[in-house]
Parts: structure tokens; C-alpha cells; sequence
């Protein structure tokens, strides 16, 4: 299963090959302008807000350019569930591959903040549960949502989406509400910051894929 599974996630990477010159740049500009803008507020803990915005925008971005493209060749779709991949297999590669994106902006993120913390912002592990539990939920809605419907009608819930989170981020961007958010942040033990968020996102994640074999395997092509 492994094999074909990585053949799966290649070919998700191959249909996006072209956007990634974009995505190494959003992944570099995002950070470094959410940093300078909330630095001389919030200091350092400005790094938490850098790497959620670029890692929402690199998971957005790069999801919809290949739904996108999907969309486009629907018969490619067809074609790929006639042969030794099964529906089954093509679902979870696309969960595997969002997965991935993720890790990429994490990766890439605590790489630019250990090089460089003063124009990043500080990297701490306990970032990671937050970030990785909103993308479960976001995908973990709009993933079935797109096998039940199309692409053509859940891309105005990406599109919705990055007007959204701007605008909320910059509601929580004053000082008093962003040391309210980190003494009940404070409140929680180091462990659980990380472990609960984490648990939570793979119960949905899984709840999500179930959710969406089902979806597909009924679905015409």
C-alpha cells in the first residue's frame, strides 16, 4: 500500500510543480511581514501569528492549485480508479498530501526563526497542536465537501477563507486581547498544549477521511 500510496502523493506534488517558485516566496514574505507589522507589539510572540498565517496561506494555496487542476481533467479522476489504485487509496493520498504541505511549513518556519528570530519571530513546539488542529478542521469540512459537490463550488470557501483569517487575526492583533489569549494559554500545561490539539485534529482528520471514502466510493465518475 505504501508504494502506490507514494505514487499518489507524487503525482499531488507534480500538478503543483509550477506554483512552487510562489509558495517558497509566501512561505518567506508572509512571516517576515506579519513579524514586522506585530513585533512592536507583541515582541517576540509575534512568531506564533507569522507561522500560522503563512502555514494557513501555503496549505490554502497549494490544496485548491491541485483541486484545481483536478478539476480541470475530471477524467483523469476515472481513469485512476480503473486501474490498481482504488478510491480508497486516491483519498488518503489526498489527505497524505495536505499533511506533507503542513509539515513543509512547519519545517520551513523553524528553520527561517532559529536562522533568523528578529525578522521571523520565535518558533516553540507548542505552536504546532493550534496550527495543525485548525487545518484538520478547516480540510476535514471542506475535503468532503469537495468529493460531495466539486471543486467548482468549495473554491468559494478558499476564497472566503483567506479574506476571513486576515481579518480576525487583525481583531486579536491589540496588546490587551493577545495577553489575554497567552495567560490562558499559560494556564495550560506545556505537554497538553501540544498533545490535546494534536490528538483532536487526528480524531477529526480520520473522522474526515472516513467521511470521505464514503463519499467517493458512491460517487459517479
Amino acid at each position: 500500500m505504501l508504494k502506490p500510496l507514494f505514487h499518489l502523493v507524487k503525482k499531488e506534488f507534480l500538478l503543483v510543480k509550477s506554483y512552487l517558485p510562489a509558495i517558497i516566496l509566501i512561505t518567506i514574505a508572509i512571516p517576515l511581514f506579519i513579524n514586522a507589522q506585530l513585533s512592536p507589539i507583541i515582541g517576540k510572540n509575534s512568531g506564533a501569528w507569522a507561522y500560522c498565517l503563512e502555514t494557513i496561506f501555503v496549505q490554502f494555496i497549494i490544496s485548491s492549485s491541485a483541486s484545481l487542476i483536478e478539476a480541470k481533467y475530471p477524467k483523469a479522476q476515472a481513469l485512476l480508479s480503473a486501474t490498481p489504485y482504488t478510491r480508497k487509496l486516491l483519498v488518503v493520498a489526498k489527505y497524505s498530501f495536505i499533511l506533507m504541505m503542513f509539515l513543509y511549513s512547519t519545517l520551513m518556519f523553524a528553520i527561517f526563526s532559529i536562522l533568523s528570530p528578529k525578522y521571523f519571530g520565535d518558533f516553540h513546539v507548542s505552536m504546532i497542536g493550534p496550527v495543525f488542529l485548525f487545518v484538520c478542521i478547516f480540510f476535514g469540512i471542506v475535503t468532503p465537501l469537495e468529493y460531495k459537490i466539486g471543486y467548482e463550488k468549495t473554491k468559494y470557501v478558499y476564497t472566503l477563507a483567506l479574506v476571513i483569517i486576515p481579518f480576525i487575526v487583525s481583531r486579536f492583533s491589540t496588546l490587551s486581547d493577545l495577553i489575554r489569549i497567552k495567560r490562558l494559554i499559560e494556564n495550560i500545561p506545556v505537554s497538553l498544549q501540544f498533545i490535546l490539539p494534536i490528538l483532536l485534529a487526528c480524531f477529526i482528520g480520520l473522522v474526515s477521511i472516513i467521511t470521505s471514502i464514503r463519499i467517493y466510493s458512491k460517487k459517479e465518475l
